[in-house]
């Protein structure tokens, strides 16, 4: 019954964008500090919402495409393969693709959560991370930031970046992961959200560093920084740790996609989503803290 009510549901929700052929980009928007920017511009985290509200807001959003300017229809990425397509076809693919995830999704049973660890993290610890395009290495010195250490310490000890897609992949500015596949999983650490640690620590290239979506909202995601990315210190985004040990594989992970993956799609569907519209997408396999010694 749950299955049918959701086709249901996003039928009456299609029947309204048939009539209109242009979707539009997102306006910029201010960042303190740096004037205006597009939203993607900062290691921006965003929540999970309702996706049948979503669906709505994105049509919605549609319809207001006619009064703009066709410059604003042009793809953030030209050499996409899906730059050929007319804007009502992207958007018709990405919309059938979703529904029939959501409904998969809705009629399928939840596997059980890992527990959740609690509790400070060591002063000083090792993460090996295992991904599709090799390993590598990051220490964390808690004294850099005490708080977010000790929530990267329980992220890894619970298992939560295990099958983590690198979602976001911008050449020469960051490489973000941080969402897991399971929404209730996501849903129980954003309701666990940190404060701010102060800035004690430059973003370097090859810093770790947690994703917000403003003060006080620090949760599950995190980047790593692919460049120099001083500008970001007096934002508040204060670096937990650094890569020691496979640099090289960080910067090879692919970033075709750029920050083309929708953040709330992930949240709602998880890697189903990924797979389907992004395919080449580089991941973790595992992340575990190392044995002490073992470096």
């Amino acid at each position: 019954m749950r299955c049918i009510a959701t086709l249901t549901l996003l039928t009456a929700i299609a029947r309204p964008a048939q009539r209109r052929s242009d979707c539009v980009a997102t306006a910029p928007m201010p960042i303190a500090g740096l004037g205006t920017h597009p939203p993607e511009a900062m290691p921006i985290a965003r929540p999970a919402e309702p996706l049948a509200r979503m669906l709505v807001l994105r049509l919605n959003a549609c319809y207001l495409a006619g009064t703009l300017p066709r410059a604003s229809m042009i793809p953030k990425n030209p050499s996409h393969s899906d730059a050929t397509r007319t804007p009502m076809r992207r958007f018709a693919t990405t919309f059938a693709a979703v529904a029939a995830l959501l409904i998969t999704a809705s009629c399928a049973s939840k596997p059980p959560q890992r527990p959740i660890v609690t509790g400070p993290a060591p002063d000083s610890f090792r993460v090996t991370f295992n991904t599709s395009r090799g390993p590598f290495v990051v220490q964390v010195t808690r004294a850099w930031a005490p708080l977010g250490a000790d929530r990267f310490f329980q992220l890894v000890q619970s298992g939560f970046f295990d099958e983590n897609r690198f979602f976001r992949v911008v050449p020469g500015f960051v490489a973000q992961f941080g969402i897991n596949d399971k929404p209730a999983i996501n849903n129980t650490w954003d309701a666990k959200r940190i404060p701010d640690d102060s800035v004690r620590q430059t973003n370097a290239r090859g810093t770790l560093v947690f994703a917000t979506e403003g003060p006080q909202t620090r949760s599950h995601q995190l980047f790593i920084n692919l460049a120099d990315n001083a500008r970001l210190d007096p934002l508040g985004f204060a670096p937990i740790g650094r890569v020691v040990e496979g640099m090289n594989a960080v910067d090879s992970i692919y970033n075709g996609y750029a920050d083309e993956p929708d953040q709330h799609f992930i949240q709602t569907l998880g890697n189903s989503y990924l797979a389907r519209m992004f395919p080449k997408l580089d991941f973790i396999k595992t992340a575990t803290v190392a044995p002490i010694g073992s470096h």
